[in-house]
Parts: structure tokens; sequence; C-alpha cells
């Protein structure tokens, strides 16, 4: 397996386990290394915003028509499939699918962010004469509180208690 001048690396056969840190262009995978340390990005958004997930497509020589799977690492069936060459449709699946869209062919627009959708997602793309590429992507979801309270209080000593003032404030609410 060797890392393409895309950043995603490119096998015959299929590798599952993976776990990531990036690897320079042209490194291969050994014995004992994971699939994901070759290619993975790493991306922050805010929970209710929309995120795309980038996924670069690039045929190999002669090869036009392509499977696409978007998958989640936690779930077992693909959130997205799509089968180019026959009518460009794609499937969704899962409780996010009305949540789900392709950008530029195979990048994937998650609106609505949700806590749950953080984690590893895959993009897998197998060509129609053989091949595959596979690229990773770490999604954090910031959740911020509903309510922030802010305590401001001092703390004075006296010759037989210690006396408490405290005031309890709730600031603007976070965007």
């Amino acid at each position: 397996m060797v890392l393409n001048s895309e950043r995603s690396y490119t096998d015959k056969q299929s590798d599952s386990n993976r776990v990531g840190r990036e690897k320079e262009k042209g490194e291969t995978l050994t014995s004992g290394q994971k699939a994901q340390d070759l290619n993975s990005e790493y991306i922050m958004a805010n929970l209710g915003t929309t995120m795309v997930l980038p996924c670069s497509l690039s045929y190999p020589k002669d090869t036009t028509n392509y499977v696409l799977k978007w998958m989640k690492k936690s779930s077992k069936e693909p959130l997205v499939t799509k089968i180019d060459g026959y009518d460009g449709t794609f499937s969704k699946a899962g409780s996010v699918a009305n949540r789900l869209s392709l950008v530029n062919k195979t990048s994937l627009r998650i609106s609505h962010l949700e806590s749950s959708d953080l984690g590893w997602y895959e993009c897998e793309i197998t060509y129609s004469r053989g091949g595959k590429t596979t690229q990773y992507v770490y999604l954090t979801v910031r959740v911020y509180p509903k309510r922030r309270d802010i305590l401001c209080g001092c703390i004075q000593p006296t010759k037989s208690a210690v006396t408490h003032n405290v005031a309890v404030s709730s600031p603007p609410k976070v965007p």
C-alpha cells in the first residue's frame, strides 16, 4: 500500500485495521501499521452547524466508474453508497439519512450536527477496473452548555466561622 499524490492510500486489498496520523507521500504501509495512519484529517465543528467531510476522487488509468461508500467507524452499515455510471444516484442509510448529502461527487455534507456525529468517518472509493482509495476524517463536535453560571464570591474569616458571599449570574447566550 502506497500513499499517492492526493495523500490517500491505494490498494487492491482491503485493510480493516485503521487509526490515525498522516504519513509522508510515498511511504509504504508495513506489517503492523494501521491503514488509517496514512491519510487522516481532523475537523472540528459546532453543534447544530453544517460540515463537509472531504474525500478526493482520483481515477486510476482507464477507469471512470466507481462505487463510493461513506462509513462511520462505530457503525456496520454504510452511511452513503453511490454507484457512479448508474444514473449517479446514491442511497443513504441510518438515522442520519435526512441530514446527509454529497458535495463535489464524493465529499459528505452533514447538516444540523449532533453530538452523536462525533467520531471517525471513512470514505472508500472502489474503482471499476480494480483498486481502492480510502480516506479518513475525525469529526469533533463542540457542544456548548445551554446555561453558563458565573459564581463570584469572597470568603471572610471571622473569630468563630467563615462567611461566604456568593453571587450567581448568567451571561448572554452562547451562539
